[in-house]
């Protein structure tokens, strides 16, 4: 009981001291990055193609980024200050701190990470700054000796297509109303070409149902695995954030994005199992073709052990480590000199 409250009265202390800090500032703009997206492009097109791309951008970037910085206050802020023995001579054992600091770290990252994730849903989903216009939807077609046939359709604001050079043009589109027609220049086999706008379509507002809570729980989840992570990397090097960055952007980057069995052994795989759908055609320009993915249940049961155990094994950690600072080795070694 000693050793539980001891915990929660360092997370309630570190919480105080770190939303004071210029890091919590930090990871809040990093937090607000998918979300001021979201705010700034709804109603620019359906909400599941918003939602679907910010949401990898959460979990993929702002996670990660937020969990990375907040973590490295557990251990490597106070070793980088010099003042990790101050806490480790208080008369509390070593795992109390460590965990107490942690979960307030934590904490502040799951926040602000299901504040984002709550905005990028509702962001998405809503026309916040504009008022809603429908969608255009056109064809661009070329002559035949049987007719117009059409060679491309789309809803873009902007045409791309082939001049007779076999260059690659431009045309605008989103003046056009339903019926008209903007004649272009012949295509490299002297066939006339022209882009017919078809019908207006209003945009798709709706998420899939359970969207909002699945996206926060993978991103509140992801802020707090990669805290962990952060905090056992810097009680062993004095740089965590280096490594996490590479672990986090290069190593997940391409672990996560390959398709097969690799998958699995990044933590980007497990928060995309809990949100993601696979048979819905939402996610085929996020997710790689072919990727197989866990039940969300078993998804979130499988990152939580993980989880637990490695904050078990940097509890064990912390406990045996020998911090010493080059300050204390110094004096000593100085007044044994004299």
């Amino acid at each position: 009981m000693a050793f539980l409250k001891a915990t929660l009265l360092i997370a309630a202390l570190q919480v105080r001291v770190l939303i004071k800090s210029i890091r919590f500032v930090i990871c809040a703009l990093v937090a607000l990055v998918p979300a001021g997206i979201a705010l700034a492009a709804g109603g620019v097109n359906d909400a599941e193609k918003i939602g679907a791309g910010l949401s990898i951008m959460l979990l993929a970037f702002a996670a990660p980024l937020v969990g990375l910085i907040l973590g490295s206050v557990v251990i490597a802020e106070e070793v980088e200050g010099r003042t990790i023995t101050y806490f480790f001579t208080r008369p509390l054992h070593r795992s109390a701190l460590f965990l107490g600091r942690w979960a307030a770290v934590a904490l502040v990252g799951s926040v602000l990470m299901a504040v984002s994730a709550a905005t990028v849903s509702y962001g998405s989903s809503h026309a916040t700054f504009r008022t809603l216009q429908p969608e255009l939807h056109w064809k661009l077609q070329a002559e035949r000796s049987t007719g117009w046939k059409t060679i491309q359709t789309g809803s873009r604001a902007v045409v791309r297509y082939q001049d007779e050079d076999r260059d690659n043009r431009r045309k605008h589109v989103s003046h056009l109303k339903p019926g008209e027609i903007i004649e272009l220049p012949m295509d490299y086999r002297e066939r006339p070409q022209r882009i017919v706008a078809t019908e207006w379509k209003p945009r798709d507002l709706d998420l899939p149902e359970g969207f909002t809570g699945l996206l926060i729980l993978s991103g509140s989840l992801g802020a707090a695995i990669y805290t962990i992570i952060t905090a056992g990397l810097s009680i062993f090097v004095k740089r965590p954030m280096i490594l996490g960055l590479a672990y986090a952007f290069a190593v997940e980057g391409l672990l996560a994005n390959l398709p097969g069995s690799t998958q699995a052994l990044s933590v980007q795989f497990y928060l995309r199992s809990i949100l993601v759908d696979p048979e819905s055609p939402m996610w085929n320009r996020w997710i790689p073709t072919g990727s197989e993915f866990l039940e969300p249940s078993q998804a979130i049961l499988r990152l939580s052990v993980f989880g637990l155990i490695l904050l078990i094994g940097c509890s064990r950690a912390v406990v045996r480590k020998q911090f010493l600072l080059t300050s204390f080795i110094l004096g000593a070694a100085e007044a044994g000199a004299d």
